[in-house]
């Protein structure tokens, strides 16, 4: 995997030495697309999901790459939206809606976890881009339900990898519910997502409630009806891929 890429104000926030004599670590980074994509995309890219809403305020694709070609792609027409149309849709339909067989880039943030059957969608990611094209893909690991217009799966690097066996990894890092910082984890010096490192995730990221919150639907008194608070709680929190298909 190549990890060797510039991010922006790249800092080392903390490092663990364990008993085998290796060393975990963790990196935070600016989230700043303006700088992180260009270097990388240009031509013509799809952007999945691409109606505009909250989101858009994070991440204004068209704005971020001024100088590609950005077809916007969503289920409905709406602002932001060239094409209608479902990234689960046979690929040869989506390529005639498109206009375009193959693109440079793709970016699919947000979308996978609301999809039925996104190891659908994930396949013609891949049928989509050129060889050496690059794609974005952004998925919630812990998140609140929330519908557009459902809400199905959440996903882990390794499911990421998974979904995507024709991408080859540039950069996988974690970002939170404000998606303004980028975090990424690293074995003995090399950015590593993997069991031994993803390990300690719960220990970056987990708030412990040194009692319930007082409010009414929680109750810890023996015999209560009411929900039970637990006191470890993971906030809102996504994995990022970004990378290149292989070939």
């Amino acid at each position: 995997m190549t990890q060797a890429l510039p991010l922006p104000n790249l800092r080392r926030l903390h490092e663990w030495s364990l008993a085998s004599g290796d060393r975990i670590a963790v990196e935070a980074f600016d989230l700043a697309w303006d700088r992180i994509l260009p270097p990388r995309i240009s031509g013509t890219v799809l952007h999945v999901g691409s109606k505009a809403s909250i989101l858009d305020a994070a991440a204004p694709w068209r704005a971020v790459l001024p100088d590609s070609r950005v077809i916007g792609m969503d289920l409905s027409a709406g602002d932001n939206v060239d094409v209608v149309c479902d990234i689960q849709a046979p690929v040869q339909e989506i390529r005639r809606r498109c206009g375009v067989r193959s693109f440079d880039a793709v970016i699919c943030a947000h979308v996978l976890e609301h999809l039925p059957r996104p190891w659908e969608a994930a396949r013609n990611l891949q049928y989509l881009l050129r060889p050496g094209g690059t794609l974005l893909v952004t998925v919630p690991w812990v998140q609140g339900y929330h519908e557009f217009p459902e809400d199905y799966w959440r996903m882990s690097f390794a499911g990421l990898r998974a979904l995507l066996p024709d991408i080859e990894p540039e950069i996988e890092f974690y970002s939170g519910a404000s998606e303004e910082q980028g975090y990424r984890l690293l074995w003995n010096g090399v950015p590593e997502h993997s069991t031994r490192t993803c390990r300690i995730e719960r220990n970056l990221f987990q708030i412990e409630l040194a009692a319930p919150p007082e409010q009414a639907i929680f109750d810890d008194r023996p015999g209560a009806t009411k929900l039970a608070a637990s006191r470890l709680y993971l906030p809102a929190c996504s994995v990022n891929l970004l990378g290149r298909k292989k070939g």
